[in-house]
């Protein structure tokens, strides 16, 4: 079968990587200039971020053993953040790394937004942002985040109805890199009354070079949620002012300061079901808003799609 994958994050990898082992035609379809979706990585002249995701907990076991796969690769290394005791996941050397290993093989074309779509007797077919226009295919899989299904699924109203239980919420982020180091442990406590969500060391990775002291910012929703619309620069010296009240220090100067938004960062309220597939209609949907809120989630719904496609179960 001919099989588009509208998106490039881990689901859409996940899925479109087990349908083109089966022998399927498969092509990944992304907005973006790169892979990865949140799992992001910024690169700067002495220092990175991963400023989307910053580190991978995880529980399923087929999970695991892809992780432990892409390990042997270099793809990826086990690290304990200090905020937690538990192993978790980060990619090598970034965290964008991850997808890039997982996707390798596959047709993936980038900067290619959708913006329409219509189901004809011979299949369906895509209108993209720049006019143009492809299909039919015989199937149409969606891995994008739940309110850009939402909006492309309009014309098809008990699709609108079963995606609109999901639900998901904004996240601001601050990228700092410091010419000089903050001491070990810094930003461990923080105040709860305070905007940021989570923050770390992003330099303290494995695999982590250029000798700038980077660090990852993000505000917690609520509080992205009331600034949505001011501009990045704004939005990282308001972090940097939170970060510095946290570390109870001033750092001065960075040596490189940038807001990121991510409208549709974080689950909020997940759909409660791995995928949603329709087998006669030639349509499924992914991604972490189907189970949850960590990158697990996303793996988990894009494997489960590409099984209900390859079993043909409707779901």
């Amino acid at each position: 079968m001919r099989i588009p994958v509208v998106g490039a994050g881990l689901a859409g990898v996940t899925c479109a990587r087990a349908l083109a082992g089966q022998g399927h035609e498969v092509r990944i379809l992304d907005k973006g200039r790169g892979l990865g979706g949140r799992l992001a990585t910024r690169r700067i002249e002495g220092g990175q971020f991963d400023h989307g995701a910053i580190a991978l907990p995880v529980a399923d076991a087929g999970f695991s053993a892809l992780l432990a796969d892409l390990e042997e690769e270099r793809a990826v290394a086990r690290w304990t953040p200090l905020w937690s005791d538990s192993e978790q996941w980060v990619g090598l050397p970034g965290m964008s790394a991850l997808v890039k290993a997982l996707a390798r093989g596959l047709e993936v074309e980038t900067g290619r937004r959708v913006a329409g779509l219509e189901r004809k007797r011979a299949g369906w077919f895509l209108s993209f942002e720049d006019g143009e226009g492809e299909g039919p295919f015989d199937l149409l899989l969606l891995a994008i985040p739940q309110p850009q299904a939402l909006e492309l699924l309009t014309p098809w109203p008990e699709w609108s109805a079963a995606l609109s239980v999901a639900a998901m919420a904004p996240c601001w982020t601050g990228l700092f890199a410091f010419e000089e180091a903050l001491p070990p442990g810094t930003g461990l406590q923080q105040d709860p009354a305070s905007p940021i969500r989570r923050m770390l060391r992003d330099s303290a990775k494995p695999g982590r070079a250029g000798g700038l002291d980077c660090w990852v910012v993000q505000a917690s929703s609520e509080w992205t949620a009331q600034n949505l619309e001011i501009e990045k620069e704004e939005a990282a010296a308001l972090l940097l002012a939170a970060a510095c009240e946290v570390w109870r220090a001033d750092p001065g100067k960075p040596r490189y300061a940038a807001g990121h938004r991510w409208r549709y960062a974080f689950t909020a309220k997940p759909l409660g079901e791995s995928h949603l597939f329709d087998a006669s209609l030639g349509l499924g949907v992914c991604g972490d808003w189907c189970l949850g809120e960590e990158a697990e989630a996303a793996y988990r719904s894009g494997a489960a799609l590409a099984q209900a496609v390859l079993s043909g179960d409707a779901g």
